[in-house]
């Protein structure tokens, strides 16, 4: 599925960013652990102030307000999803206070989908190293049904909080991946490679959009546009890498993949292109986003490298 030339490209983009991503790691390790703490407690602090809000309910202090303490175990266990933006948080020049405030109200939307998304897939555990909140539920409840609706409402609450805080783009990021959601689970027609690009696009940009939107808003540079379209490639080729990971497990479910649907010389090509638009950003941007643009990439190599295992062609191929 990738040639002997496209691993070869992979490994000189892991080996020409990785000694800049270790120099701006190494200088900015204090303030992307400031900003990483600030901003998952300011999240939790408001899931937990939720739980005491329902805990002043007789009823809802023993039956509901304990599933929002699953939601913070759920959250933490995934804070590995945002530390891309930490990254980028580190170049905004502002208080980790600011970043967090910023960055809340779209932290909570991101986990509700992130939930919502869980129920669809029906996943109890993320690739078996820890539990969805789903799963939590299945040690709670003795039947499916009731998994099942205690989730979906949990899920909806945890929305709804979500709406008491964000604002209108936040919205509209949600709504735009929801509404690609929508059309890659009920998948009632052949996809093609335009298609299937669309619901990408419209589910996993605007997913990302969603966390890094706030962050790029406290961002004053003349490569402002550069800077957003790089973070949408970004999120584009990392749903082009995941799904070069699951491309048997959706063959066999009759999911939507971008392999399955794109001929493999051009799903290659297209991958190659846009890690070259992104490279093109990185020679030219300015300060620290040049950095933070080669830590990206140089990600991105390696976890598709990572995935692929194995799986190196043969010289001859």
């Amino acid at each position: 599925m990738i040639s002997i030339r496209a691993f070869g490209f992979l490994e000189q983009l892991q080996d020409r960013h990785g000694t800049r991503k270790d120099e701006f790691f190494s200088r900015s390790e204090s303030i992307r652990e400031a900003i990483f703490d600030k901003v998952t407690g300011e999240r939790d602090r408001v899931l937990e102030e939720l739980a005491e809000s329902l805990s002043a309910k007789k009823l809802s202090e023993r039956l509901v307000s304990p599933l929002i303490g699953d939601v913070v175990d759920y959250a933490r266990e995934t804070d590995w999803a945002i530390l891309d933006c930490m990254v980028l948080a580190a170049c905004a020049g502002r208080s980790p206070e600011s970043i967090a405030k910023s960055m809340t109200p779209a932290l909570l939307a991101f986990l509700a989908i992130r939930m919502l998304d869980d129920a669809l897939d029906k996943h109890d555990t993320y690739k078996d190293d820890y539990a969805t909140v789903r799963g939590a539920l299945r040690n709670r409840y003795p039947d499916q049904e009731t998994v099942d609706g205690a989730h979906w409402l949990l899920t909806t609450m945890i929305f709804a909080e979500a709406m008491r805080h964000t604002g209108e783009e936040d919205n509209y990021f949600s709504c735009q991946t929801l509404e690609a959601m929508m059309a890659e689970f009920t998948n009632d027609r052949a996809w093609n490679a335009a298609d299937y690009r669309e619901m990408a696009v419209g589910k996993m940009v605007n997913y990302g959009l969603l966390i890094y939107q706030p962050i790029l808003n406290l961002i004053d540079t003349d490569s402002d546009d550069a800077l957003r379209t790089f973070v949408e490639c970004g999120s584009f080729v990392g749903q082009l890498v995941n799904d070069l990971g699951d491309v048997e497990s959706d063959r066999q479910r009759g999911q939507p993949n971008f392999w399955l649907v794109e001929p493999s010389p051009a799903a290659e090509a297209m991958l190659i292109g846009e890690l070259q638009r992104m490279e093109k950003f990185a020679d030219t941007a300015p300060d620290d986003f040049s950095y933070y643009a080669s830590a990206r990439i140089h990600d991105l190599a390696d976890y598709t490298l990572r995935l692929l295992g194995e799986a190196r062609p043969a010289a001859s191929a």
